[in-house]
């Protein structure tokens, strides 16, 4: 800036990149006079141009379902969040950082306070116990112990047990564990004391008399009629007759 002693010179502002010239500032000085050495002092005022970044975050959070049913449990799955945000800087690269600070803030929170929820309303859930029923049935034979002159047959009686819900980390071990169960409670319950003396009186109560084997009567011999007897030789026959008539007159 040049001038003559003793004239009034003002200041022109100047533009620099990211600052704008700011005339309301208290301090500033724009105009001023040229003293006589020469000297002049001017002060213009500069205030920075904030810089405003709108920025987005991605993060993402393993979540596992929690209201699976029974037997039953959550598959764990990646859920993605975002954030956004906006924030000022006196410098672009200073507003793009803080930004991008906020938003991965709001997107952590977005994640914390959202994703239990969001999984267990789309996650999935895989069976990790199975259960299997079976019945067994099971059997075992009596002998009649029967007092003399009675008898019976041998018999034979069935029982029966359920292994209900018997589990299993497979379908295929949930059925060889219930079958194991059914057939061992059947085992367990006919080697019982109270199985057998029910079972052997039960036996013992189809003990029935003997039948009384009756030799049949024979049939009479009939007798023969004799022979007749037959006489033989001769006889003479001697006697009178007499002989009567009626005579008839008219």
């Amino acid at each position: 800036m040049t001038g003559i002693v003793g004239s009034d010179v003002t200041a022109t502002p100047q533009t620099f990149t990211g600052w704008e010239y700011d005339a309301t500032h208290t301090g500033a000085i724009a105009t001023g006079t040229i003293a006589d050495d020469g000297s002049l002092i001017l002060k213009l005022h500069y205030r920075r141009i904030p810089a405003t970044s709108t920025q987005t975050a991605t993060i993402t959070g393993s979540f596992v379902r929690d209201n699976c049913e029974n037997d039953f449990e959550g598959i764990p799955k990646i859920l993605t969040f975002t954030g956004s945000a906006t924030a000022t800087g006196y410098t672009l690269t200073g507003a793009e950082a803080k930004a991008l600070t906020l938003a991965t803030a709001e997107a952590e929170k977005n994640r914390d306070q959202n994703g239990q929820t969001l999984i267990n309303q789309t996650g999935k859930c895989r069976q990790i116990i199975f259960r299997a029923s079976v019945t067994f049935t099971g059997s075992d034979t009596f002998t009649p112990q029967c007092a003399t002159g009675r008898s019976a047959s041998d018999i034979t009686l069935t029982h029966r047990e359920t292994a209900m819900n018997v589990t299993g980390s497979t379908p295929a071990e949930a059925q060889q564990n219930a079958e194991k169960l059914a057939q061992e409670l059947v085992k367990d319950y006919l080697a019982t004391d109270t199985r057998k003396t029910a079972g052997q009186k039960q036996a013992d109560d189809t003990c029935t008399k003997d039948p009384v084997v009756v030799e049949p009567t024979p049939d009479p011999v009939p007798t023969p009629n004799p022979e007749p007897t037959i006489f033989t030789g001769s006889y003479t026959a001697t006697g009178s007759q007499m002989f009567s008539s009626t005579m008839c007159q008219e």
